[in-house]
């Protein structure tokens, strides 16, 4: 789960997964924080695994 600016676009978006799945050897799910639905939140957050990105998408 990420939060980014309103300003980052969907093609910036996939790039940071590309990116992420790179870095990790593995696939990721990248969704933001404000689109999980509430019936799978607390299994969803339970799960979460913490980053820190500076930079250009932080």
């Amino acid at each position: 789960m990420v939060e980014v600016g309103d300003d980052l676009s969907l093609l910036d978006f996939a790039s940071l997964k590309v990116e992420l799945e790179e870095a990790l050897g593995k696939k990721v799910n990248l969704l933001e924080y404000k689109t999980i639905k509430l019936q799978i939140k607390e299994k969803i957050l339970r799960d979460e695994v913490n980053m820190y990105c500076g930079g250009r998408y932080g």
